[in-house]
């Protein structure tokens, strides 16, 4: 798998990820013009849209009138597999499922190939569902934010509410034990909190405690691998 960070973040999210010759978009957070820059819209199998929040939904209109598929993770109500154009490999597999942001509908996807199996999950708290029979060779997941950073700065209780609809470092350390990791090959973590992260240290912590690179994608594109 090829990997390409475009924003993470609350200023924006979008991921490109190319599995063969199938180039495919998680989330569009970030002008249309950032993603054209990046890549031909005509090259794009598809374009996953987990969640409305316009920091991972703000080009969808843009990708639709492009005539882009888009896959909405508000429309998906059980794991579920689904059906994508013909622009895809024959041999690929894509699988959605819902998980727990607050009162927002969002959802995580999985795709597979012959040769990789890509899960991708971000805003969330809680995954209802057992993951483990797929044998994930690279794992795309939300670390957002250190528990004692929120306590340290004393927030108001609305705010904390916020933050902790999103997953900690120990709730990705948790999330992430309970996978079949025995063939991946990097965990990528993603949507830190500008506050209350400290990806340096999150990235080690994950790449220590699973003995996996982990990469950290950054604000404004790009990201730092720790091995």
């Amino acid at each position: 798998m090829k990997f390409k960070c475009l924003g993470t973040g609350s200023s924006g999210n979008c991921y490109l990820i190319q599995l063969g010759d199938d180039n495919i978009l998680l989330d569009a957070g970030v002008s249309i013009k950032k993603i054209i820059k990046n890549i031909n819209l005509n090259n794009i199998a598809f374009a996953f849209i987990s969640h409305e929040h316009l920091d991972h939904s703000k080009s969808l209109q843009n990708l639709r009138f492009s005539g882009v598929e888009c896959v909405e993770g508000t429309n998906i109500q059980s794991f579920t597999k689904i059906s994508i154009n013909d622009k895809i490999d024959t041999k690929m597999s894509v699988w959605c499922f819902p998980v727990k942001h607050g009162d927002v509908k969002n959802s995580g996807i999985i795709i597979k190939n012959h040769n990789e199996c890509i899960l991708y999950v971000t805003d969330f708290t809680i995954c209802d569902y057992d993951l483990f029979d797929f044998k994930f060779t690279s794992v795309i997941v939300e670390c957002n934010y250190l528990t004692r950073k929120v306590i340290q700065n004393g927030e108001l209780i609305r705010t904390r509410e916020n933050i902790y609809r999103h997953l900690s470092l120990k709730g990705c350390e948790l999330f992430l034990s309970k996978l079949n990791l025995t063939k991946c090959k990097e965990i990528i973590l993603v949507h830190f909190s500008d506050d209350y992260s400290e990806p340096i240290y999150m990235g080690c912590y994950i790449n220590d405690r699973f003995g996996i690179k982990a990469l950290c994608c950054k604000k404004n594109g790009g990201y730092d691998t720790y091995e």
